[in-house]
């Protein structure tokens, strides 16, 4: 979350931008655990689960003044790019915490709520012994998650040889 999200929000055409001039050598990983590939902010919309108070992760438009919807923005948001860009040509690797067609959810989880992608794959991660690909990692994030009945999808994309590398090495 941007410290000054009260102003202004980033964008997914803004952060192509800045991973598109990453230096040669560099190695980025992006963990994004939001709705829709969005906003990384959070807002208490006016639903709620009773059992472990599951919330969807995103920022209510109306909280920034804004009087649409984000359906509405969604449906009318284009991307500046005319193509669309092969995972052969990132140079970042991205582990999103759901499809862009999906909520990311909070819970309950104990006693504090945690991102529910965030908390399976800090377990994924602990049950492995912390050494894992990201091309493993994923897939055991996605059956805690079903396991959970959270219905949402994480998503890894980049270069193969990306998704061979550890986890965060």
């Amino acid at each position: 979350c941007p410290w000054d999200c009260d102003d202004r929000l980033i964008v997914d055409d803004e952060l192509r931008e800045v991973f598109d001039n990453l230096p040669a050598g560099v190695r980025l990983t992006f963990v994004s655990d939001s709705c829709f590939s969005g906003s990384v902010t959070r807002a208490l919309p006016p639903w709620e689960t009773p059992a472990d108070k599951r919330r969807v992760r995103f920022l209510n438009p109306r909280l920034l003044g804004l009087p649409e919807t984000a359906r509405a923005r969604d449906q009318r948001a284009k991307s500046r790019r005319r193509t669309t860009r092969p995972e052969s040509a990132m140079k970042e690797l991205l582990v999103s915490g759901c499809r862009d067609t999906q909520y990311s959810y909070d819970a309950k989880i104990g006693t504090h709520y945690h991102g529910a992608m965030t908390y399976s794959a800090l377990q994924a991660l602990q049950a492995s012994g912390w050494d894992t690909t990201y091309a493993s990692w994923v897939p055991r994030i996605n059956r805690r998650l079903k396991a959970g009945g959270f219905d949402q999808n994480p998503q890894l994309e980049g270069k193969a040889t990306g998704k061979t590398r550890r986890v965060f090495r």
